[in-house]
């Protein structure tokens, strides 16, 4: 349906830093327009994990010494990562919560909504981990 390619796609970012996204992401993308069968907001994460890759063809550049890691690029393109992802993963997770309240399997709802809120603590505190010295 689509979540098996969003699975592989989320375990190549886990070596995004040096490249894997470039694969990564249009697996994602795969994944999130199959799924577009079910809810269109799908697409929204499809496209965002798309926007995504010029983060990891920058990474990959900074490996291989192209382009250095204090560079405006860089530092633009990791700000648009971080708020494409966080957009991404809230749409995505709440779209699943959704998935399960209609099914009305009250298990998987509970750990959306955990995934949910742990996405969210997430984000706060990588925040505040940037701007409390």
């Amino acid at each position: 349906m689509g979540f098996g390619l969003i699975t592989i796609g989320l375990a190549l970012l886990m070596g995004v830093e040096v490249g894997f996204g470039l694969v990564g992401y249009p697996l994602m993308f795969a994944g999130f327009r199959r799924l577009t069968r079910i809810d269109d907001d799908f697409l929204i994460c499809g496209v965002l994990a798309l926007l995504n890759i010029p983060y990891s063809a920058v990474c990959l550049l900074e490996l291989l010494g192209v382009v250095g890691t204090d560079s405006v690029i860089a530092g633009c393109l990791t700000v648009a990562n971080y708020v494409f992802s966080a957009v991404m993963y809230g749409i995505f997770f709440q779209k699943i919560r959704r998935i399960a309240i209609d099914g009305g399997s009250a298990p998987l709802e509970r750990e959306s909504t955990g995934c949910l809120l742990m996405f969210g603590l997430y984000y706060v505190f990588s925040l505040a981990a940037v701007f409390i010295p």
